[in-house]
């Protein structure tokens, strides 16, 4: 019951009573985390030659509750966790970068390995690049390959050509 006098001052209301019947309460929480650090320059060095260099870690973390509600999100109906952890690193003239993502959904398990390299072709002039990504949804595989051939020439040309697969086993 909501009471609201006439006597009240301006910009006042009494509240009497207020009664729930049955109330749903729930306390859920949520929590995320980051990390990324870089081991500038050179890591291994052999000569003149680097061999390792510019070395980078990631971490990201988060633990959500069965009913946490985020800013722009529904509910969630199932305690979620999820990691993903990336290393980057120069080798020679070449770049590597691989991620490792697991994500546990009440019940489900779903992880994504996946990793890209890329490196000069021959000259200054051409770049090769090679991706690789294979996910585990619960139970069903699937795998992804793709590779990309770059020419450039610095202000006067550019052309690519690519090539992509992609495949699923069932479950």
């Amino acid at each position: 019951m909501l009471k609201v006098t006439s006597d009240a001052d301006v910009g006042t209301i009494y509240i009497d009573e207020i009664h729930y019947s049955d109330p749903d309460i729930n306390i859920a929480a949520g929590t995320a985390a980051g990390f990324e650090h870089t081991f500038a320059g050179d890591i291994w060095r052999i000569g003149d030659a680097s061999l390792i260099h510019n070395l980078t870690f990631s971490e990201d973390f988060s633990y959500i509750q069965e009913d946490f509600a985020g800013d722009l999100s529904e509910n969630t109906d199932a305690n979620s966790t999820r990691t993903k952890t990336g290393i980057k690193t120069g080798i020679l003239n070449s770049s590597l970068e691989t991620n490792f993502d697991f994500r546990w959904i009440e019940p489900d398990t779903f992880t994504t390995v996946d990793h890209t390299y890329t490196t000069p072709f021959g000259t200054d002039y051409f770049e090769y690049m090679d991706n690789y990504s294979e996910t585990d949804d619960d139970g069903i595989m699937s795998f992804s390959k793709s590779n990309y051939l770059k020419a450039e020439y610095p202000d006067s040309f550019s052309a690519g050509i690519s090539t992509s697969s992609v495949f699923c086993i069932p479950a």
